[in-house]
């Protein structure tokens, strides 16, 4: 069980990774580079969002960010669901919800939408980027459980 620079640590490695895999794919510009290592490093936090850690600051700091520009655009539906998802990593037990890997896969894809009607140039990038974020998100679990555990969680069979 890493606290946060570990699984930062695993962050790093696992955008590394991701990026390999993805070369063929990415275009090699600084600012998505940039963007994508970032989302990984937040996937890497963000299963922890529901106690007080390093990762909640950082998603609370940038929901208010984001809250304030719905504000701006007058998004008023935005924001009620942000608000909405803001307050489920609250009301949850820790190692519940946010450790469940199908929430983690379904999240980024939920919050896509959402930014997509703030940002509509982001619509291209957004399956890459939530690919990102999973991988990230995933590499929680497994520094969190293990190689066994964190496929358990996907297929609940008895590995031998």
């Amino acid at each position: 069980m890493p606290g946060y620079r570990g699984h930062l640590i695993g962050g790093v490695v696992t955008f590394g990774l991701v990026r390999l895999c993805l070369s063929p794919l990415m275009q090699a510009q600084m600012v998505n580079e940039l963007l994508c290592c970032a989302l990984t490093l937040l996937g890497a936090l963000f299963p922890d969002v529901d106690i007080k850690s390093k990762g909640q600051k950082i998603f609370y700091s940038l929901a208010m960010l984001i809250a304030l520009i719905c504000f701006a655009k007058r998004a008023w539906n935005s924001l009620a669901w942000l608000g909405f998802m803001c307050f489920v990593p609250l009301a949850v037990e820790h190692r519940g919800p946010m450790h469940n890997p199908y929430v983690l896969i379904a999240t980024p894809w939920i919050l896509a939408q959402g930014l997509e009607q703030l940002f509509p140039h982001l619509q291209k990038l957004s399956p890459l980027y939530s690919v990102f974020f999973i991988a990230g998100a995933l590499s929680h679990l497994f520094l969190d459980f293990g190689l066994r555990k964190t496929l358990k969680k996907f297929i609940p069979w008895d590995f031998k």
